[in-house]
């Protein structure tokens, strides 16, 4: 298995104490995230008091022997918007993780990483029209068919 992953840690000075509440992970993969999302995440972590991960699953291009070499960080306008959700749960004073990672399999590694992090509320937060309404769907069964915490949105 193939994988690479970056993490960006951002605690606000005025960061509230994390309870032992689980955290609240908004993914996306590689697709704007959708605005209704961004504030159920937010909101959510917030009345909490749970740390926020926000991840953006990059998918990797497999087959081809020189996929290895074309491993990148995803559309600038998605991370851009994860950056800028961050520095938004930071301003909240929630405190905050931006994780990108790359993998063949994006919902498969989503929920892995979910299972592994201990995660208690995953919002799927890609927008629906931009990532296609039957595969929006169709990953949003698989997620919450495999994932034993709590996922939004709730279809």
């Amino acid at each position: 298995m193939t994988r690479s992953a970056t993490v960006e840690r951002s605690s606000p000075i005025s960061a509230m104490p994390i309870s032992k509440a689980r955290p609240v992970m908004l993914a996306t993969v590689d697709v704007v995230l959708a605005g209704d999302a961004i504030e159920f995440a937010l909101e959510s972590a917030l009345e909490a008091r749970a740390e926020l991960i926000v991840c953006h699953a990059v998918g990797i291009p497999v087959g081809n022997p020189q996929s290895a070499s074309g491993r990148g960080l995803g559309a600038p306008n998605v991370r851009a918007d994860c950056a800028a959700v961050a520095r938004r749960a930071g301003a909240l004073g929630i405190d905050t993780r931006n994780v990108l990672f790359n993998h063949p399999r994006p919902v498969a590694a989503l929920i892995e990483a979910t299972t592994d992090l201990g995660v208690g509320l995953f919002v799927f937060g890609s927008d629906e029209a931009a990532y296609g309404r039957w595969r929006y769907r169709r990953h949003v069964r698989r997620i919450r068919r495999r994932l034993a915490c709590l996922v939004w949105p709730l279809q």
